[in-house]
Order: C-alpha cells, then structure tokens, then sequence
C-alpha cells in the first residue's frame, strides 16, 4: 500500500510508480477509511481470490470439465505476475484433465503435493518478519525503551511507513520529518538533511536501517549522530537476515574536567 495522502496523492503515485495498480490503490484508500487493522486490510484481497478460483473453475468447466478447473485455486505468485496466474492454473487443469484415466487418478496426490508448500509459503510469508523486517517486534523495542525527550531517526525514508503503522505517536519525535506527505516519485517522505541540528541537544536517539546492526553504511546519519558526540549504546536486529536493526545511540559525556 501507498502511503496515505489523499487522491491528489494517488494520482502523483500513478503517475511515477506503480499507474497499473491505482484502481486498487484508490479502492484501499477508501476501505481503510473504515479500519487499518491487519486482517481488515487483507480481507479484499481474499475475496477476490476467492472470486476469482470460483470463476477459473468454472471457466475451465465450460472449456473441458469441472476437473480441468478445479486444480486453478492455491498458486502464489509475485504481485507483477499475479494477473498471469489464472491462465498457467487453467492450463495446467486442462492439462491433468486431458491424461488418461489411470494418470489422471494421481492428480489429486500432486495437487496436495503442490499446495502443502504454497500454504506454508504464505503462512511463511505473513509471519511479523515474513519480508525479513519485523517491524512490530521493532516498535516494541522503541517503546518500551523511549524516554521523553528521545528522538527517532531512519536510516531510510520507506522504513517509517511499517513505524506509523504499529507504532503512531507513542513514538520518539522524527527530528528529519519535514512535510506530512509522501514524495510522488516514492514510497518516502520529505526529510531535512542536517541531522545534527535536527537533533539539537537530545540526549537520546533511536536509529533504524535496514539490514544487520554491522551494516551502518545503509544508515550514513549514523556518521552524523557519531561527529556531534553521540555513541551506540545497544543494538537490536528485528526480523530474518538481513533484517532490519534498532540502535539506539546516547551523547556522550564531555571529556575533560
């Protein structure tokens, strides 16, 4: 999903992104009017795959049999070729169909071959860290260790996004935030560069890049907080490798009497 900005945002989307899609994104915008939670969300894309199994079926129904459409309802595939997957399934029921009587009674063992593995993909898939950033576990390392007065820094723009979502304001103030809507030709946000006086004199500020807590060249700002005095103090990896981390790094104390 886009990040919410109104349909003169989506327009601005289209035009740079992700143009196919924005039938669908215009949809989101107004279902998630009605609600954000997790399930509320998917619940359009499940109907659909619902709908759209009941209608390959029938339609290799009306080309061969109820057989050859049946095997066309579990097959999972990235989102640029999903509308390309109706057509593999019929193929391959018209396929299973057309093998003789004996072969065709093996069909239904390889189809629960097939679809074990797809369901535990997407099971896989839609765990906290099924895209190898678990941003929920994330927040919650956010929160419970915030103080007032903490600031919040991302290593990259597009990670805010997973951020707002789960965490909205119980989060340390985004010192780089510079304007409420989203760039048109990405998934970021406008951000100040001067990231020493963004954060002034915190004391405190959480950092989060994608990656392991070793890949601090994903986060260049680290190189900022480290010149205007501030040290790691502990590091988090959140999700599968590579993952994504959470620092949070403190300023350190002036040397000296």
């Amino acid at each position: 999903m886009p990040p919410a900005g109104g349909a003169a945002g989506l327009w601005e989307l289209a035009q740079h992104i992700d143009g196919h899609f924005l039938p669908y994104y215009a949809f989101m915008h107004l279902w998630l009017e009605f609600g954000q939670a997790e399930w509320w969300m998917r619940l359009p894309s499940a109907l659909a795959t619902g709908a759209a199994a009941v209608l390959v079926a029938d339609l290799g129904r009306r080309l061969h049999s109820l057989p050859a459409g049946l095997p066309a309802a579990a097959v999972y595939v990235d989102r640029y070729l999903f509308a390309t997957v109706p057509a593999y399934a019929l193929l391959a029921g018209l396929a299973l169909a057309s093998l003789p009587r004996a072969a065709a009674l093996l069909a239904p063992a390889g189809l629960v071959a097939g679809a074990v593995p797809g369901h535990l993909g997407h099971l896989d898939l839609r765990r906290p860290d099924g895209r190898h950033e678990n941003f929920p576990r994330a927040v919650r390392i956010v929160e419970q260790g915030a103080r007032p007065g903490d600031a919040i820094v991302y290593g990259r723009s597009r990670l805010r996004e997973g951020f707002l979502y789960y965490g909205g304001e119980r989060l340390p103030d985004d010192v780089l935030l510079s304007g409420t809507a989203p760039l048109p030709d990405s998934f970021g946000y406008p951000e100040r560069d001067d990231v020493a006086a963004a954060v002034g004199e915190r004391r405190r500020v959480w950092v989060v890049w994608p990656g392991g807590p070793e890949a601090t060249a994903r986060a260049g700002r680290v190189d900022a907080l480290v010149g205007a005095g501030f040290t790691r103090v502990k590091a988090w990896r959140t999700g599968r490798v590579p993952g994504m981390t959470v620092a949070l790094y403190a300023r350190r104390p002036p040397s000296g009497g």
